[in-house]
């Protein structure tokens, strides 16, 4: 089954093993031109016609700062789905846990990622590494919606 709607609707969510089971997926994936991924939780919400479920959102960019996205994840399972969104692949068997993220927000993303992973960001590299990460507006808007308070239960 190949469903391309499949993780990135709240109604189609990649199934994992908690919050845990989350974190591994993104970090042990990439993007079909082989580039790791940034990624933090964006929310965790009950979404109108999803039975009650808290799915989780987060948002992702590749690390050459090209492919942005957001896909939504309901971790109540007790494992990883092993299916894999359209744009996506396992990183190499030779680099697992590639991907670096967490599952809280982070305010200005990626570059608060990275600065609070690493915390070896000159100013002058931060400012370089953040005109790198601009979300296309596309990308924009679909945060726009999903900060709306009337998409929602």
């Amino acid at each position: 089954m190949n469903d391309r709607s499949f993780g990135r609707s709240p109604g189609l969510p990649i199934k994992v093993a908690g919050a845990g089971g989350e974190l591994e997926y993104l970090a042990n994936i990439v993007t079909e031109g082989g580039k790791p991924l940034f990624f933090h939780r964006l929310m965790s919400k009950t979404f109108n016609g999803i039975d009650g479920k808290i799915i989780d959102v987060y948002e992702l960019v590749s690390s050459d700062g090209q492919f942005w996205d957001i896909l939504y994840f309901d971790m109540y399972h007790e494992f990883n789905d092993t299916q894999l969104p359209d744009g996506y692949k396992k990183a190499p068997a030779l680099q697992p846990g590639v991907g670096i993220g967490c599952n809280g927000r982070v305010k200005n993303f990626p570059v608060q990622l990275l600065a609070d992973r690493y915390s070896l960001l000159l100013k002058a590299e931060a400012i370089e590494f953040k005109n790198k990460f601009i979300p296309p507006e596309d990308h924009q808007d679909k945060l726009e919606k999903l900060t709306r308070p009337r998409y929602f239960k």
